[in-house]
């Protein structure tokens, strides 16, 4: 499910509709804090950060090959289990520094507090993704990512990706653009399709 997360902090279900109080307080509950939580061996200790060989950000666009084997659909290119490399059309590997700041991003910004309500994106229409590759290079896992629609896929429930409270896609953003990664990232190129 897009946006679903097991580390929502949301507060049991109620019989009855928020307060305006609690509707006001929803909003800015929603909104990240940085807070020094993990340190940089407890974020590598996360799955699949700590079994990953490698881990690499990549983008890509909606594609049909000529025999309809690969159609996207706005979906991470794949065959079965197999990403399709031919249809990625940036790939970045992060160095150990990078990966320290992406796991930064990923589990120390959390949300400023409890929630009645979760939104979900209107679209999805993802162009960008995180891999973890293994030994042999295969595909452990992988966390899809809309940043026009603030939107996010994991491919496994065993991923842990942290809270996606508000900021934390405009921070991913702009990792994604230190990279060297443009495409779904930067304006100008989120147009053109």
């Amino acid at each position: 499910m897009v946006g679903a997360d097991a580390q929502l902090r949301p507060l049991p279900i109620s019989q009855t509709s928020p307060t305006q109080e609690q509707q006001d307080s929803d909003r800015i509950n929603h909104e990240c804090k940085y807070l020094n939580k993990y340190s940089i061996e407890q974020r590598n200790a996360f799955y699949p950060f700590n079994i990953a060989k490698k881990v690499k950000l990549i983008s890509f666009n909606e594609k049909r090959d000529k025999n309809e084997l690969t159609v996207t659909n706005g979906r991470l290119p794949m065959k079965g289990k197999r990403l399709i490399y031919t249809d990625i059309m940036e790939l970045k590997t992060l160095n150990k520094s990078q990966i320290d700041s992406l796991t930064d991003i990923l589990y120390n910004n959390i949300y400023t507090g409890y929630f009645f309500t979760i939104v979900s994106p209107e679209c999805y229409k993802p162009k960008n993704a995180i891999l973890f590759l293994g030994d042999k290079g295969g595909l452990i896992g992988f966390i899809e990512i809309c940043f026009e629609c603030y939107g996010y896929r994991a491919s496994s429930k065993k991923i842990v990706v942290g809270d996606f409270c508000s900021q934390k896609y405009d921070l991913l953003k702009l990792f994604f653009q230190h990279a060297g990664i443009e495409f779904g990232v930067t304006n100008n190129l989120d147009n053109n399709e």
